[in-house]
């Protein structure tokens, strides 16, 4: 597994948590709201 292979799985793994936080809070937050 090359370094540059290491990095985009990293940077994969970012964007998932990401959108996967992103995605939680909003609903929580209409959850709150309703």
């Amino acid at each position: 597994m090359s370094p540059n292979d290491f990095l985009i799985c990293m940077i994969i793994l970012l964007i998932f948590c990401v959108v996967a936080g992103v995605s939680g809070y909003s609903v929580n937050h209409v959850l709150g709201f309703l």
